[in-house]
């Protein structure tokens, strides 16, 4: 059995945070926080195999979160979370700084999560 790849999830809403975490818990370690700083502080001093973090939060935005993690050379996969559409200025901003893809909310379909993160998570 091959060990699970781990997954940090940086929601400032801790529900929706939870309810991530339990969709992909068959998958993947999943580990939680509510802030964006506390999502800063975990990346410091812990190795994930992908972030996923939501695109608006009050302390640190997810595109800072993306910008902060690269400028330390960081090539972890990122994955925001939002609930705007695709076209969104927002959106766009964070996959054009490297983030690999968008989630969706609301969170319907583990299965089609799972599609998303899973090839880029070698």
């Amino acid at each position: 059995m091959t060990e699970k790849k781990s997954l940090l999830i940086i929601d400032d809403e801790g529900d929706i945070a939870e309810i991530l975490a339990t969709l992909l818990e068959d998958e993947f370690e999943c580990e939680y926080v509510v802030s964006g700083e506390e999502g800063l502080n975990k990346i410091q001093t812990n190795q994930y195999s992908a972030i996923i973090t939501d695109l608006e939060m009050p302390d640190i935005s997810g595109i800072n979160i993306i910008k902060t993690v690269r400028e330390n050379n960081d090539n972890i996969p990122i994955f925001i979370s939002t609930g705007h559409d695709h076209a969104h200025p927002k959106v766009q901003t964070a996959l054009s700084i490297g983030a690999q893809a968008a989630l969706h909310k609301p969170f319907l379909d583990p299965d089609d999560l799972i599609a998303t993160l899973k090839p880029h998570l070698g």
